[in-house]
């Protein structure tokens, strides 16, 4: 392979940031899709926010990794129905406030001069993935516990 089709191979790729959140956190979320009788459920040992979703690679970025003291959600939440990445198909996310994120997100973005293909972050947890036409009893919920955000972790993104 020549030099320039390394260096243009590196430069496709992005940089992801995510939380991960306490056992506990784990256990309640789990907890709540069957309650909610959510179809074809997230499992949760995949359950994560999105912290950063930058096509710009950002090389001086590290996640901060163990976060002492957890930060914690608000309780207030909402249910939402997004269109999934593929087509046709559709997503159950929780939505919820957590000012820590809103805060370290903003911080990111201007730090290290990232972009976002969204207008604006939400704080999120897949639910569910190809939901159908299910639709939840209500959409707005209030969490009977806050959320523990216990790992920030990065990873690079291939956008080939």
């Amino acid at each position: 392979m020549l030099l320039s089709d390394l260096h243009e191979k590196a430069s496709r790729k992005g940089t992801y940031a995510a939380v991960r959140f306490s056992d506990d956190t784990l256990a309640y979320l789990e907890k709540l899709q069957h309650k909610l009788k959510v179809p074809n459920p997230h499992p949760k040992t995949k359950f994560h926010t999105t912290l950063l979703y930058s096509r710009k690679h950002l090389p001086n970025y590290e996640g901060a990794g163990k976060l002492n003291p957890s930060p914690l959600s608000d309780t207030d939440a909402k249910l939402e129905i997004w269109p999934s990445h593929k087509e046709g198909l559709f997503v159950l996310v929780l939505q919820y406030k957590c000012d820590w994120l809103e805060a370290r997100h903003s911080f990111l973005m201007e730090e290290h001069k990232a972009e976002y293909d969204f207008p604006d972050y939400i704080p999120h947890i897949t639910l569910g993935y190809d939901i159908g036409d299910w639709k939840p009893d209500s959409f707005k919920i209030e969490l009977s516990q806050p959320l523990e955000l216990v790992q920030e972790y990065h990873e690079d993104l291939d956008l080939d």
